[in-house]
């Protein structure tokens, strides 16, 4: 009877235990991820074109451009990571409802 209960149930419990915490750990981890994304586009966006500037030797506006280019890459990079952390998992999700 153990035996019958250890190969069919057991494994089971554990796998979608180990599975759920796994996907938790990774949703978390991707949102945090996406927030300090976000944090440094946004210094970026305010202080990025003078540090550039000040830094390469190069004109104030080019460099205010690429400050302003860098910022919406990360701001997209951090979207995109924020995004795949909610999506992350949620096929299983809904087919346990």
């Amino acid at each position: 009877m153990f035996q019958q209960f250890d190969a069919t149930i057991a494994p089971a419990i554990s796998y979608h235990t180990v599975n759920a915490a796994t996907r938790s750990f990774w949703k978390a981890f991707l949102r945090g991820l996406a927030w300090v994304f976000f944090a440094v586009a946004g210094l970026t966006f305010l202080a990025g074109g003078k540090f550039i500037s000040e830094s390469a030797k190069m004109d104030r506006l080019l460099a205010e451009m690429l400050g302003l280019l860098i910022a919406a890459a990360l701001g997209a990079v951090g979207y995109a990571l924020k995004n795949f952390g909610d999506d992350l998992g949620s096929d299983q999700d809904s087919a346990s409802q």
